[in-house]
Formats: C-alpha cells, sequence, structure tokens
C-alpha cells in the first residue's frame, strides 16, 4: 500500500477495514466526494503510517484481526499527535453496548454496515465542516491570545513609563529641592561674612576667620556643582575611564591629609596600608570621587572627636578600600536604596546632604569593573568596601 501526503490541501480521510470490497467502496465514493483517501487494510498498518499521512478523518472498522477498532481508537486517543482526528466506527456490530463502547473509546459517530452511500458522505462531510470549524477556532484563539500577549506586554510598557517618568519628575522635584537648599545656605554665608567684613572692624585673625568661611562655602559649592555634572554626565555615558599609573598609598595618604584639614578637622582619620609601594593602573579622578564622598559621608554622619578609619589592601589581583566610621549607622530598610540618586536614609534628615554622594562612589566603581559593599548597624556606624581589580597597562 502506498501512502502519500496530498499536495492539494484536500480533506484527507483514512479508512481503515480488514474488507478488499469494503475499502474499493468507500474510496470510489469518498474520492468522487472530493476528498483525499487513503486505506490501510488492519490497525498496525495504520498506526505505523498515521505520522507520514495526517489524516483529517478516519473511518474506522470494528472487527479486524490482530487488532480491533477499540483498540486502535483508543491508541490515538493516547498519542497526542492524533487525539484530536474525528474518529467515525463503520460496523455490522449494532447492539447498543457496541454503540456505547465505541464512543467512550472515543469515536464521534457510528454507521452500521450494510452502509448508505448518503449516508456515509453526509457523516464524513459533517465532521469534516466540525473539524474545519474547531481548527478556525483554535487559529483565532491562538491570535486572540497573542494579541492579549501583546496588549499586556503594552500595558507593562505604559506602566514601566509612566512609573519610570514619575520616578524622574520625582528626582527632578528632590534634585530642585537639594539644589535650593544646598546652594542657598554657602550663598547665605558668603553673603552675610561678606557684609560683616565690609561694615565691622576686625582683627587680622578675625578677617582671616572670615574669609575661611568664604572659602569653605565656596568649595561646598564647588564640589555639588562637580557631583551634579558627574552624575548627568555617567547618565548619558560621557563618563569614559582615564587610568594612569598611581602610588595608591601616596594617593591616599595626600588626599587624606587634605581632609583632615578642612572637613575632617574636627575627627580622626586613621590610614593603614598592606600595599606599600604599589603601583596601580587606575583613573586618579574617579579613585579620589571614591575616596572623598566615603570619608566625607564617614566624618558627615559621626560625631565629633569619633575615629574615622581607611584601610588599603592588595589581594590576589585586586585592590581593597575601606571605611569604617563610628557614626549613626544606615537602617536595613534604606541599604537597598542607598546607591539611588538623591535617596537618603530615613534617620538622616536633620543632617544636611544632597544625597548623591554614594551613587556618585557606585557609578565610579562601576566605570572600573569593581564592587561596592556594606556593612552596617544603627547607632555602631558603617563599613563600605570597595574592590577593584588591578589592571595591567595596554
Amino acid at each position: 500500500m502506498g501512502f502519500h501526503k496530498p499536495q492539494l490541501r484536500e480533506p484527507v480521510i483514512l479508512v481503515i477495514d480488514d474488507n478488499p470490497e469494503n475499502l474499493y467502496l468507500l474510496k470510489r465514493t469518498l474520492t468522487q466526494g472530493g476528498y483525499d483517501v487513503q486505506v490501510a487494510t488492519n490497525g498496525a498498518i495504520a498506526l505505523s503510517c498515521l505520522h507520514h499521512i495526517m489524516p483529517d478523518l478516519i473511518l474506522l472498522d470494528i472487527m479486524m484481526p490482530d487488532m480491533n477498532g477499540y483498540e486502535v481508537c483508543q491508541r490515538l486517543k493516547a498519542d497526542p499527535s492524533f487525539q484530536d482526528i474525528p474518529i467515525i466506527f463503520i460496523t455490522v456490530m449494532d447492539e447498543m453496548a457496541d454503540r456505547m463502547k465505541a464512543f467512550s473509546s472515543g469515536g464521534v459517530d457510528y454507521i452500521t454496515k450494510p452502509f448508505s452511500i448518503q449516508e456515509v458522505l453526509a457523516r464524513v462531510t459533517t465532521q469534516i465542516k466540525t473539524r474545519n470549524l474547531q481548527k478556525e477556532l483554535q487559529t483565532r484563539n491562538e491570535q486572540l491570545q497573542q494579541e492579549i500577549r501583546a496588549r499586556k506586554r503594552a500595558e507593562e510598557e505604559a506602566l514601566r513609563a509612566l512609573a519610570k517618568e514619575k520616578e524622574l519628575s520625582e528626582l527632578k522635584s528632590r534634585f530642585i529641592s537639594m539644589a535650593s537648599h544646598e546652594l542657598r545656605t554657602p550663598l547665605t554665608t558668603i553673603q552675610s561674612t561678606v557684609e560683616l567684613l565690609e561694615h565691622y572692624q576686625w582683627t587680622e585673625v578675625e578677617r582671616l576667620q572670615r574669609l575661611e568661611q568664604i572659602r569653605e562655602a565656596v568649595q561646598h559649592m564647588n564640589h555639588l556643582l562637580e557631583d551634579v555634572l558627574l552624575i548627568g554626565k555617567a547618565a548619558v555615558d560621557k563618563v569614559q575611564p582615564k587610568p594612569e599609573w598611581l602610588d595608591v598609598v601616596q594617593f591616599c595618604q595626600d588626599l587624606l591629609a587634605g581632609i583632615q584639614l578642612t572637613i575632617g578637622k574636627y575627627h580622626h582619620i586613621r590610614f593603614s596600608s598592606q600595599a606599600d609601594g604599589l603601583s596601580v593602573w587606575l583613573d586618579p579622578k574617579l579613585l579620589r570621587q571614591i575616596l572623598y564622598n566615603l570619608l566625607s559621608n564617614a566624618i558627615k554622619y559621626s560625631a565629633e572627636a569619633s575615629r574615622v578609619d581607611v584601610i588599603l589592601t592588595q589581594w590576589d589581583q585586586q585592590l581593597l578600600l575601606q571605611v569604617r566610621d563610628e557614626g549613626i549607622g544606615i537602617p536595613p530598610e534604606d541599604q537597598e536604596r542607598l546607591f539611588e540618586a538623591f535617596h537618603r536614609a530615613t534617620n538622616v534628615e536633620a543632617i544636611s546632604g544632597t544625597g548623591l554622594g554614594l551613587t556618585i562612589v557606585k557609578q565610579c566603581v562601576d566605570l572600573q569593573s569593581g564592587q561596592i559593599t556594606l556593612e552596617s548597624t544603627v547607632g555602631h556606624g558603617t563599613l563600605f568596601t570597595v574592590i577593584l581589580p588591578l589592571q595591567k597597562a595596554p
């Protein structure tokens, strides 16, 4: 028997019957009715060839040698590849029990022999139409599901966009509030100090003290503007690391000496190093931002006369920079968002700040393929650890 897949998509009907006369009659009749008819003389042959022909409908005899029609039907319904193919039983068995068994096996219709050609054509046409409608419904359902998924994705994207827009709006408001406060404070200091110098007589020592106040206010404004500019450049990927060879211990000592004389003059800053003589290939500006902002925070959020430790270590092919303070600590619920721009911990409301320092630290660390972690306990202080890979110069 030669099975073939039809090139024209006529409905394919597989007739399974061990009686040659029935096969001949059904094939001729159904072919004239516009169907592509394939035949099999027993259940085993039919099962072995189903993958090649994939019929739209099966006409199945019950009384066949080796494997009866019930067993063939049960096997088809147990296979996900064929379980949706409608099966019409066509048999001489006419008892109610036979019909019930046929339907319970998975049949959709039942024709008794001797059969009427018109009845067979009518029942086959009905089942083919039903199957086509089911396929069409399934296709439309799949299309609908795709449309639903597409709309859901669009809604999710729209919600994300709205959330992002809301976040940006909030950031803008927070920035304006922060900038107005952080800039107004040093400007007020400068203005009042200038007025004092202009209208009153001061000793030389007092005059130098007032000028130092102005210098510190200007320095504060300068740092704030540098922070904002760095954040803006990083947001548009305009910051590119420019590494050079650094004596990292000397670099840290020089920076700490300057900080000790200015913002750290009321704290004890202690530096320890296990990397003496180490020359590293890093960007000095980014490293300065990391160390300055971590120290600035450590000083700002800890009491006067408390100690701030800076620890430098070389471990394997990495540089570890740690800053530990004895300050107020960071609540656990704030630690996850600590590196977000303008986010400030809930226990620092009474302390002036921009919420930009740690954002800048994180960006500078990321730009150098590093990592940053923190350990903190409220009331006992915080430890920041920065890990930077020691890269070779190109």
